[in-house]
């Protein structure tokens, strides 16, 4: 079996042990709302991210600095953000639009893709259809 880990609302993850969890820390500082997506590769890298683009990596069992994904668009909001990981990065999708992200981004909004590696580069693959 794999190493186990897990993402609270407000940004805590937490590695399984046998007997236990231990606390890798507050890796991101957000709220309950902004909802952390977890993705780990083949290499055992670990991608977190979180709704209005919040994220970080781990490489080589390193935490790397907090960054924010780059906006594509003239909008003042990055809505949702989901993580898949990969070979040795991972897919990462997300919402950029105008509007409450609580109640939803407007219908204009717009879904991007790209890839994100373990010392926390993004490449842009473009607009989603």
């Amino acid at each position: 079996m794999g190493t186990v880990y897990i993402a609270t609302g407000r940004g805590w993850v937490y590695q399984k042990q046998v007997e236990k969890w231990d606390s890798l820390g507050r890796l991101l500082p957000i709220d309950s709302r902004h909802q952390p997506e977890l993705g780990l590769d083949a290499q055992n890298n670990i991608y977190l991210t979180s709704f209005g683009g919040r994220y970080r990596t781990r490489n080589k069992g390193q935490w790397q600095p907090l960054q924010q994904l780059p906006q594509f668009t003239d909008s003042k909001t990055i809505g949702f953000v989901e993580t898949a990981g990969a070979e040795n990065f991972a897919y990462v999708v997300w919402e950029e639009g105008t509007g409450n992200p609580d109640e939803g981004l407007n219908e204009e909004s717009q879904i991007f893709v790209g890839k994100l590696y373990p010392d926390g580069r993004l490449i842009g693959l473009g607009e989603g259809k």
